[in-house]
């Protein structure tokens, strides 16, 4: 679910006493910006969130499934397109993350 904001939001956002948002997908806008937020009970590390998104991405069992047609053919498309994929919001988590 998208949120908006007349100002740009923090990445990571303490709502609670143990309570997170991981503010990512941030765009300006004409009156400010959207963003998603992913909730975690602590403050996540760059990798929790990219287990999420792939998660979220891909969700009951599609991953595992795209996995294994990867293991019996590399160049299999759906694979092929799956790992862009991964490695594409790997680069972002961690770029946001400074790693």
């Amino acid at each position: 679910m998208k949120t908006h904001s007349s100002t740009i939001p923090v990445r990571i956002q303490q709502l609670g006493l143990n309570l997170y948002a991981y503010n990512h997908n941030i765009q300006q806008v004409e009156d400010g910006y959207v963003y998603e937020s992913l909730h975690f009970d602590h403050i996540p590390s760059s990798n929790e969130v990219i287990n999420h998104l792939v998660s979220r991405a891909y969700p009951d069992g599609e991953e595992l499934a795209i996995q294994r047609k990867g293991i019996i053919d590399p160049q299999n498309n759906e694979f092929v397109s799956y790992y862009q994929n991964v490695e594409r919001i790997k680069a972002i988590i961690k770029s946001e993350y400074g790693e």
